[in-house]
């Protein structure tokens, strides 16, 4: 069995348990409380490298924080979450540069099976107005038309970025997705080179 096979039955393993804590935390209905949710990155489409969900949740007008606030307090009681909390990432507070980063953040930590023993569970939850451009929507309607060859790249750049340390701290799937899609991308090789540029 090659690599990329051990990278793809992972993807699928990990797709498999993001939708199963999914269903476990209620998320899509709690999250609706304020917004449309939108399940973005990996989890979407089944290219998971990392125990990692994503939701872009569109408001209609400004975030409702008491909503936020109640979604973190119902998700922070099931009895397998560690952590719930907001970040305020408006104006002054933002951290993440871009005008699409302009809104309200919801962390949680989620342990599968209750303990730290457990797989952690990063699961990132931005409240947006709706009018705000979403380029991780954007993206998406382009993972889901990917090409097999496309998405195997994909696994296979996230995979050896993940072996070399680098997955998640100097690089994002976001910068995969994209030197794959619109650089034509198939390497690890190639991804450096145009990483460096």
């Amino acid at each position: 069995m090659g690599e990329g096979d051990n990278a793809s039955m992972r993807a699928d393993r990990l797709a498999t348990a993001a939708d199963r804590i999914l269903i476990d935390l209620d998320l899509m209905s709690r999250l609706a409380a304020a917004g449309r949710p939108v399940l973005v990155g990996s989890a979407a489409v089944k290219l998971m490298a990392v125990p990692d969900i994503d939701f872009s949740i569109l408001c209609p007008g400004a975030p409702d924080t008491g909503a936020i606030f109640r979604i973190g307090q119902l998700v922070f009681d099931h009895p397998w979450v560690e952590r719930a909390y907001v970040v305020d990432e408006r104006g002054g507070f933002r951290s993440v540069p871009g005008p699409e980063f302009d809104g309200i953040y919801l962390g949680v930590r989620y342990y599968d099976g209750g303990t730290r023993a457990g797989i952690e569970w990063r699961i990132d939850c931005w409240f947006f107005p709706e009018t705000l451009p979403r380029p991780d929507i954007a993206m998406l309607d382009r993972l889901l038309a990917a090409s097999p060859e496309e998405r195997a790249a994909i696994l296979r750049i996230k995979h050896a970025l993940l072996a070399s340390g680098r997955y998640k701290r100097d690089v994002h799937g976001i910068d995969v997705y994209r030197a794959v899609l619109d650089g034509g991308v198939r390497t690890m090789a190639g991804f450096d080179r145009i990483i460096r540029m």
